[in-house]
């Protein structure tokens, strides 16, 4: 009996060191981070325990990793970007590649020109005519850079033409000017000496050019001048509905754009072309009371 008892304990005792020695040399859980369930640091280089250096050897490796996922992702954002910057360059050179095949005629913006208008309009014209003054329009300015850019209008032959002419103002011929008035808003109709077919207003346009050799301030003037003898003129300041009777107040205001032309094979000569929109609006006559 003591000696199986003896047996048992020696048993026992051997199978307790065995277990101990086994689970004191079991690896840390954790071995990618360098932290065992202890909370103790390990240094998986060394393969041993070292406080100082396998904390911080750890720490490093993953401050590492960390920076290198970082740097991937910038790597990624810029390749993104230098792509999108790519397309867009492409759409660009795309967009300016398309063009008519008819040549245009290149255009040199003006300034001044509605107050240089309005200072060659006298008061007493003016005030005869029922004439409001001059305004600029961005509508007119499109339709007639696409008039004036057009070698289809204005050929090299007729730039030069205008060029070497004196530097009177001259009406175009009459398909630019019908151009002109089929691009226009509105009732268009040139005979101001009758109440417009509505009862409220018409318009009408006139083209004119000039010779480039003369400046911008003085052209205005030559042109506004030759509009108030040939068209301004021809209004009347009071009209009257044939049918009905019925008299109307008249008054008048204009949109003024010029540009300036030059062939591309003749840049040297050059042309003032200008374009006048006359409206006329109208207003029933009526009692005043004293």
């Amino acid at each position: 009996i003591n000696i199986q008892n003896n047996a048992n304990r020696n048993a026992k005792h051997t199978h307790t060191k065995s277990h101990e020695l086994s689970k004191r040399k079991q690896k840390p859980k954790n071995t990618k981070s360098g932290l065992d369930t202890g909370g103790v640091c390990y240094n998986g280089f060394r393969k041993e325990k070292d406080l100082p250096f396998a904390c911080f050897g750890s720490l490093s490796f993953i401050h590492h990793k960390e920076e290198k996922q970082t740097m991937k992702l910038k790597k990624i954002a810029s390749l993104m970007l230098a792509g999108l910057m790519a397309v867009s360059m492409l759409a660009g050179c795309e967009g300016k590649g398309s063009s008519s095949s008819e040549p245009e005629n290149p255009v040199v913006p003006t300034t001044g020109v509605v107050a240089y208008a309005n200072d060659a309009v006298s008061e007493d014209t003016a005030k005869e005519y029922n004439f409001e003054g001059f305004a600029a329009s961005t509508n007119l300015d499109a339709i007639l850079n696409d008039l004036a850019t057009s070698t289809g209008n204005f050929s090299q032959t007729d730039i030069a033409g205008i060029f070497k002419d004196d530097v009177s103002a001259a009406d175009t011929d009459s398909d630019v000017q019908k151009k002109l008035n089929d691009k226009l808003d509105g009732l268009v109709d040139d005979e101001f000496d009758k109440i417009p077919a509505d009862n409220v207003s018409d318009k009408y346009g006139y083209i004119y050019t000039v010779s480039g050799k003369v400046d911008e301030k003085e052209m205005v003037g030559k042109v506004v001048d030759k509009f108030v003898r040939e068209e301004l003129n021809d209004v009347e300041t009071v009209v009257e509905n044939k049918t009905t009777g019925t008299k109307y107040d008249t008054a008048h205001t204009a949109e003024i754009s010029v540009v300036k032309v030059s062939s591309s094979s003749a840049p040297s000569e050059s042309a003032w072309v200008v374009a006048i929109v006359l409206t006329q609006e109208v207003t029933k006559v009526s009692n005043t009371v004293e």
